[in-house]
Formats: structure tokens, sequence, C-alpha cells
């Protein structure tokens, strides 16, 4: 199936990621974490989004630059301690999840909160004149029987 990365956006953010994070608080941050990361790729306007040896560069795009997740700038490497995290391991390093609200300086981010923080980043991204043609262009999502496709650690 092919979608535009705006399709694939708006399928990502829409409010089926808040019923997730009120049903399953904890493992909506697997989701979201790489949400964090899908949207510094849009920021990037990468033409190829598996193109390996961007990712730390893409998440600190994304919280640099658009003003919605600008707050987390505080957590320092929210990279390798909330994204890699749970994406390799299904734990954090150096922070606390919590279900609900944001406490900066008590080195917590809340399920709620960021939820809210990446829906806005979203809608921010999509009004930036540079990454509104970009966001038309197509993205090959292809589910072919039990597979996807590959990751990088796969080839």
């Amino acid at each position: 199936m092919k979608k535009s990365i705006r399709q694939v956006g708006d399928s990502i953010f829409d409010k089926r990621m808040s019923q997730l994070v009120k049903r399953y608080p904890y493992q909506s941050f697997v989701v979201m974490s790489a949400a964090l990361e899908f949207l510094g790729k849009c920021y990037s306007k990468r033409t190829d989004f598996q193109e390996g040896r961007h990712s730390q560069d893409d998440c600190n795009k994304a919280i640099n630059n658009l003003s919605a997740l600008n707050k987390y700038v505080k957590y320092n490497d929210l990279y390798h301690n909330l994204r890699c995290g749970m994406l390799h391991a299904f734990t954090p390093d150096c922070i606390i999840l919590t279900r609900g609200m944001n406490d900066i300086d008590n080195n917590k981010i809340g399920a709620k909160e960021f939820c809210s923080d990446l829906r806005k980043a979203w809608e921010e991204l999509k009004m930036l004149p540079d990454c509104k043609k970009h966001m038309m262009e197509t993205f090959i999502l292809d589910v072919v029987g039990t597979s996807s496709g590959s990751t990088l650690t796969q080839q």
C-alpha cells in the first residue's frame, strides 16, 4: 500500500495514540519513542527512512526545532535514555516514566503529556513550508504475508 508521508504521520498521531496511552501507558512509550524519531525524519526531510546512522540526529532535530518538544531538551539525551532504552531493551535509562504529566525537575516523563506534545509537534511540522511538499511524497507501506521488509540489523 502506498501512502504519503503525511498520511502515515496522520495515522500515527491520531486518537489511537491517546487510547494506547490510556490503556497501556508503559507500552505506549515504545510507540511514542519511534514516533519521536519519525518526526525528526520528517523535519530532516529524509527520503530514505531506513538509511542508517541518522536516528540520533533525527530525534535531536525534532526536540530542538519543534516548539512543542522544546521542553524535552532539559532531559539532556532523550535519544539514548528514552528512544534507545525503550526500542532496544523495553526499559528507559536515567528517566522515570509515569502515566500522566511530566515532572521535569524530577526527571519524569508522563505518557499523557508526552503524547499530547508529540501530536502538537506533528501538527506544527505539517505547517512548516519546507516540510509540506516533502510530506506529500510517497512512503511505501507494505506488509506482505508475515513480514514488512527488513530493518538495518537484519541486513
